[in-house]
């Protein structure tokens, strides 16, 4: 008898609760009432746990199980396992206080029921114990409500116990395991018991899978970009037409608030695209991975079933055979039992390809519409910027056409626009007006120190540029305008605003499925040229995003040139 060795020091993961785990169920957890392999299923109190041992690395991992609700705070219960269910006779609780009541568990389904039917007293500490047959179980000792020990022999039938459905498997398994008994007596050997063939189905092998780690974070990253993308669809706009003319001509006003936070948001797009198509590339290599295990799955569970159809036949004619044959009939149920049990991992580890590829597929869909909302929200953004911009120096422009009819408002407008006033000086400036009944003509004989002096300007620069654009209106100058694209080359590029393909200044820059940011024509033209380009495809299509962000930038890089 080989004594017992320790294998590693560790803590098991239990819930909080006065009393530690002690007098607890502890049972094999078991599949088509077969035991699974160093798989343990232990409950006490508040906790229910499925422990792995990994018996390579000399590791355990724990699962938690749903607990009863009633035996939330139960321990010292009697029980037994038949059948893939776990039954719990009586118990009591951190108060002492018995019961007598019957629990049943489904390893399969993780459920839990309570019976109509008791024991005939309240009881804890007992010891329950199934009959060879498996047909009775029997409940003996423990102690009663007070706290006495009792000499109790309690013996229940099991049919109570199960569902109609499920007495009738287990009658099948009682029937091939008597006929077994009987034939080890006939004879001078043994025939293996037969397994069952694992059904191909999956609401009744319900495969437990493992989704890693990096497609969970991913999922929840793009889950956060589309709340993001909600919060941003819910947000209320208020159209230009509709603010204040203060809040449109101040710089502090809601007009140009807006155009901030759209320009802020319209910035930070093209980083969130560039991590969705990070996304899209990884889940895309993903996918081929995971596409070809479960490819490599299937043919060899063609080649088990092929071997098993095989050897099933070969099972039925030897045992229509004379009892000369049964020795080699043994063997091939033997043979037969192993290639089930192969088929059996096959099954189970196609369905978690088959569950993983479409969690896969879910995922990359979802990324692949969140991508799309932001390129849809970056045109969106792009559109009402340059719908206001034009919108402002349409409004700006017929100001100064009807400069001969200004009104003090539109004065103020003029003053305010011109300084870039914040709102309260915008305002400010139009109660001056009003107050002094500043009209056109009046501010046209206006010197430099006069607005001084009027306005409280700090500085005497700020009057001379009143003066100088008011003079320019009126003799309809319009502002000079250069060509410094020379200018510009001389001074230092910022490399991000070159195209890595032409490696000049780009016009209209956009974000590739390879993450990369080129000017469009530059890609459209020379894609071929660009290690595996076929992955900047999405079926026949080149799939570019517009980098507005950047392109704004660019332009007032050169506007700054000049």
């Amino acid at each position: 008898m080989k004594p017992l060795i320790g294998v590693k020091n560790n803590i098991i993961p239990r819930e909080k609760h006065e009393f530690k785990i002690a007098y607890h169920c502890f049972v094999p957890l078991t599949m088509s009432n077969e035991k699974v392999v160093n798989h343990f299923i232990l409950f006490c109190l508040n906790t229910g746990l499925l422990i792995k041992y990994d018996e390579r690395n000399k590791t355990f991992h724990y699962e938690k199980l749903p607990i009863c609700p009633a035996l939330n705070d139960f321990k010292s219960y009697s029980f037994v396992y038949l059948f893939d269910f776990i039954f719990l006779f009586g118990g009591y609780n951190s108060k002492y206080e018995k019961v007598k009541n019957v629990y049943k568990y489904s390893m399969k389904e993780k459920t839990w029921s309570e019976f109509k039917f008791t024991l005939p007293m309240e009881i804890s500490n007992s010891f329950a114990i199934l009959s060879d047959d498996d047909t009775n179980v029997h409940i003996i000792g423990g102690w009663n409500a007070k706290h006495e020990i009792q000499k109790m022999h309690v013996s229940m039938n099991i049919e109570p116990l199960f569902e109609k459905e499920e007495l009738l498997k287990m009658a099948k398994k009682h029937e091939l395991k008597k006929e077994m008994n009987r034939m080890k007596l006939e004879r001078p050997y043994i025939i293996p018991f037969e397994k069952e063939r694992m059904i191909e189905d999956e609401k009744e092998n319900k495969v437990e899978i493992e989704i890693p780690k990096k497609w969970k974070e991913m999922e929840t990253q793009i889950q956060t970009f589309e709340n993001k993308l909600k919060e941003l669809d819910e947000e209320k706009r208020t159209e230009p037409n509709k603010m204040n003319w203060d809040d449109i001509w101040s710089i502090d006003g809601e007009f140009q608030q807006t155009k901030t936070n759209d320009l802020i948001q319209m910035n930070e797009i093209p980083s969130t695209i560039r991590t969705l198509v990070l996304y899209q590339l990884s889940l895309k290599d993903d996918v081929n991975i995971t596409s070809k295990d479960f490819e490599e799955i299937i043919k060899k569970q063609k080649s088990i079933r092929h071997e098993i159809n095989e050897k099933s036949l070969e099972k039925v004619k030897l045992k229509k055979q004379a009892d000369g044959a049964i020795l080699n009939y043994t063997k091939c149920i033997e043979q037969y039992n192993h290639l089930c049990s192969i088929e059996r991992e096959i099954l189970i580890r196609k369905q978690q390809k088959k569950q993983q590829i479409i969690a896969i597929n879910e995922i990359q869909y979802f990324n692949n519409k969140v991508m799309e909302r932001f390129n849809e929200l970056n045109d969106k953004l792009q559109k009402l910027i340059e719908e206001n911009n034009n919108w402002i120096e349409k409004e700006w422009s017929e100001l100064e056409k009807k400069w001969s009819t200004w009104n003090s408002q539109e004065i103020s407008i003029f003053i305010g626009h011109t300084l870039k006033c914040k709102k309260s000086k915008i305002n400010q400036i139009h109660e001056i007006i009003k107050k002094n009944k500043i009209d056109r003509k009046s501010l046209s004989k206006l010197s430099e120190n006069g607005l001084m002096s009027i306005f409280n300007f700090e500085m005497l620069s700020q009057a001379c540029n009143i003066c100088d654009s008011f003079n320019e209106i009126c003799k309809k100058y319009p502002i000079s305008v250069t060509d410094s694209d020379k200018d510009a080359a001389e001074q230092v590029i910022p490399k991000e605003y070159l195209c890595p393909l032409s490696n000049s200044i780009m016009n209209d820059p956009v974000i590739a499925l390879n993450g990369i940011t080129y000017d469009r024509s530059s890609i459209m033209n020379q894609y071929k040229s660009i290690p595996n380009s076929s992955s900047l495809f999405i079926g026949e299509n080149l799939r570019l995003f517009s980098d507005y962000g950047l392109k704004q930038n660019i332009q007032n890089f050169l506007k700054n040139s000049k």
